[in-house]
């Protein structure tokens, strides 16, 4: 079978998949991008890593949250991304930006939009040729049923000899694994997922706002975040981007997870040696002298018997995977004694044989003798499907800590804003004490100084604390060296909403999905075992086969013997049958009972599954809808907050009722204030569980880790087909081998990427165009 993977076209019918859709310009530069120095950083040492795990990673960064028609089943063949990260603007005195202001920018941002688009266009995803030629491509064929009741693929006759499975090398990253022969099992959920609406319906009491248009544009705190807190001094910027693919490259744990594949790769290459082929050679010498007890030991009056005996035989075995075992050995040696029946004395010897036997009934059949060569193969895709969820999972905990830092960040500005008014309330306080001032409302003033420098210190420990697990999650040894540092995100949450289409997202998850693959892929393991249970069921009947040739020459002559063994008479042979059967058969059938109990198990797993699989997308996608919804509301919120404040403070300042006390006047004052700071803080949480969201549906539908490219993607169909159709499979000494236990601690090399393979992590950040 030849692999066509095509690419579909997208139709970029709004400015957010056109910004999603547009990162390929500076997606090239990812790696650079990370390595490149802070203020006052010092320049990174670029040296190689330990083992071959670099060269597997990105060369395009992941796409932001994609419109309906992106989240299809379809894989495209070519990835693309946004270059347009969301980089805040330079710090502002005034944290209001004008609408004029606002307005240019974002024609100017357009501009460079559409440029940088039709610059990514240009450049497309290099490919890597693969290693078949178009004769051994046309001689993949698919797999067909075997003789076994319950399906089971078949394996090659080849796997020991040297050849290529796959091109290049294997990623380590693995790519999801293919669902197997018993896919047809969704067919009933794809068809329930096809009855689902295009969009989802609008959220019991969500929150419509008012006649009030809600708060719109960046925020006052999202120029600043990037800026230095003066936390430490020296700064390296960061992005989610950046730290995820780090963290891919230099993560132990991720190293550490991607030796899972191999060591179960080597498990299904030993599984699969039992049936090379087998040279061996023996040989023995013998000397003999013994006393004679009879006169029919020599023949002679010698007392004792002095024998000289040379055996030797070399050949072949090999077990077929029909089951049988075929033998060809050629034995020769030479004898000399002093016995008179020895004719001729000394004489060389030789005989040439072939044995063959053939199950008939028990252990008959490829299916049956190669079962446990498929669990293995099985065992292999359940542990690349197995690394791939724990390494998304890493992901997903590396980008949860990004977010947590810029959340921590947001709260720093927003409380040491708060303390700000505190103090400048305070200072006028104390200016106008000889006029109207109360000691009273001083001390109010003082007492909310002294709370909000003490929530600063705890804001300013969740900082750190983040930046130290960021360093922990990543491995960077950038951020390594600089253990003191303060790191700058560069990037900002998603403020816009994109629409989810539930059909498309539950259609993706029943093709991406892990779990559901392995569910899958362990209903086929069990079925092979029931088809190999029902086999031993069957009573032993084996066909024997054996033929041979000899010869016999003077002189100890063994090579004349060979040479006469085939002008001198003829062959032997034989030829019988072997024939067994336990009374009752009770553990055959017992084992046949097990295995199909076991079967009925994972087939209700695989139903739960995928019925969890379902439930779990349908309220990822909710939440996305329901996190935005949040997030206006909250914007809302804190405009209505900060009319309440400077409501207040206008009259503080100038309209001061006299029949109203002052102190309950500073006192509602600085509670304003402070439900101002809240409500920053919940926007500031609103959008981070905005972002979350994505990175949670992305990983509820299987596409937040793919690994491919368009040759790599017909090279990963094309080898489950070539091993049963007797292509050969890689021996142990053509993988990557393992590499000494010491690790560096010098820089990771920025540029070390193999030309074609490409890795995506889907929308980590839910970055903002």
């Amino acid at each position: 079978m030849r692999c066509r993977v095509k690419q579909k076209p997208h139709m970029l019918t709004n400015p957010v998949e056109r910004y999603i859709r547009s990162f390929g310009l500076l997606a090239a530069l990812a790696l650079t991008t990370a390595a490149t120095p802070g203020w006052g950083q010092n320049e990174p040492v670029p040296t190689g890593t330990p083992d071959d795990v670099t060269h597997l990673f990105l060369e395009y960064l992941p796409n932001r949250p994609e419109s309906p028609a992106v989240l299809s089943p379809a894989i495209p063949a070519r990835l693309a991304s946004d270059p347009q990260r969301n980089v805040p603007a330079a710090p502002t005195d005034s944290p209001p930006v004008q609408d004029d202001a606002r307005d240019k920018n974002s024609q100017e941002n357009q501009g460079n939009h559409d440029h940088e688009t039709s610059d990514a266009a240009d450049h497309e995803a290099p490919l890597v040729d693969p290693d078949y030629t178009d004769d051994e491509r046309e001689a993949i064929r698919m797999p067909v049923a075997t003789d076994v009741p319950h399906y089971a693929e078949d394996v090659s006759d080849d796997w020991g000899h040297t050849g290529s499975y796959l091109p290049g090398s294997t990623p380590d990253i693995p790519s999801p694994i293919a669902q197997g022969p018993y896919r047809g099992q969704l067919d009933a959920y794809r068809g329930r997922a096809a009855e689902l609406p295009t969009q989802i319906a609008d959220l019991p009491g969500e929150f419509t706002g008012n006649q009030d248009a809600p708060l719109s544009g960046p925020l006052w705190w999202e120029p600043l975040i990037s800026q230095p807190l003066g936390l430490a001094d020296h700064t390296f910027p960061v992005d989610v981007v950046d730290l995820a693919e780090t963290s891919l490259i230099a993560s132990p744990y991720v190293r550490s997870l991607l030796t899972e594949p191999k060591i179960r790769f080597n498990d299904m290459v030993i599984a699969d040696a039992e049936f090379d082929t087998t040279a061996f050679v023996e040989s023995k010498f013998a000397r003999s002298n013994e006393p004679v007890g009879s006169v029919l030991t020599t023949g002679n009056s010698s007392d004792r018997y002095l024998d000289n005996l040379f055996s030797s035989a070399a050949g072949v075995r090999k077990r077929y995977r029909s089951g049988g075992n075929l033998e060809l050995v050629q034995r020769g040696g030479f004898q000399d004694n002093n016995s008179s029946y020895l004719t001729p004395n000394p004489q060389g010897t030789s005989r040439l044989e072939i044995n063959f036997s053939q199950p008939l009934l028990r252990d008959h059949g490829r299916a049956v003798n190669t079962t446990r060569v498929l669990l293995a193969q099985i065992n292999v895709q359940l542990a690349n499907s197995e690394t791939r969820n724990e390494v998304e999972q890493h992901l997903v905990d590396v980008t949860k800590a990004y977010w947590e830092l810029y959340q921590a960040r947001a709260e720093f500005l927003q409380r040491k804003r708060l303390l700000h008014a505190a103090e400048e309330l305070h200072s006028k306080l104390l200016a106008r004490g000889a006029i109207d001032s109360q000691q009273r409302q001083i001390l109010r003033a003082e007492v909310a100084m002294t709370q909000r420098r003490s929530d600063l210190i705890r804001i300013e420990t969740r900082i750190r604390n983040v930046q130290a697990r960021l360093r922990m999650l990543t491995a960077d040894p950038n951020l390594m060296r600089g253990g003191n540092w303060e790191l700058l995100p560069g990037e900002l949450p998603l403020a816009s909403l994109v629409e989810v289409s539930p059909r498309d997202a539950t259609l993706t998850a029943l093709d991406n999905r892990p779990d559901i693959a392995q569910s899958l892929r362990k209903i086929q393991a069990v079925s092979s075992k029931v088809g190999a249970a029902k086999n031993q069921v069957l009573p032993r009947l084996d066909l024997l086969l054996s033929s041979y040739v000899s010869g016999l020459d003077t002189r100890s002559d063994t090579f004349g013997a060979i040479g006469r063994q085939f002008t001198d008479g003829g062959p032997s042979y034989a030829a019988g049958f072997v024939f067994e059967l336990p009374v009752g058969n009770r553990a055959a059938r017992a084992r046949l009972q097990r295995n199909q109990w076991e079967l009925n198990r994972t087939v209700y797993e695989f139903q739960q599954t995928t019925e969890s699989a379902i439930t779990t997308v349908e309220i990822a996608v909710r939440e996305t809808q329901t996190a935005f919804a949040e997030m206006t509301a909250n914007r809302q919120s804190l405009l209505a907050a900060m009319r309440e404040v400077s409501y207040l403070q206008q009259r503080w300042q100038w309209l001061p009722d006299p029949n109203e006390s002052a102190v309950l006047l500073i006192e509602d004052l600085l509670d304003a204030q402070e439900r101002v700071a809240e409500e920053e803080q919940a926007v500031t949480r609103a959008q981070v569980a905005y972002a979350m969201s994505w990175i949670t549906l992305r990983k509820a539908m299987g596409v937040l880790l793919q690994v491919h490219t368009e040759d790599q993607l017909c090279a990963d169909v094309d080898a489950i087909d070539a091993w049963n159709a007797g292509v050969p499979m890689p021996s142990v000494i053509e993988q990557s081998q393992p590499f000494d236990a010491s690790l560096p601690n010098d820089a990771l090399r920025s540029g070390d990427l193999l030309e074609g393979d490409l890795l995506e992590s889907d929308s980590l950040d839910g970055s903002r165009p």
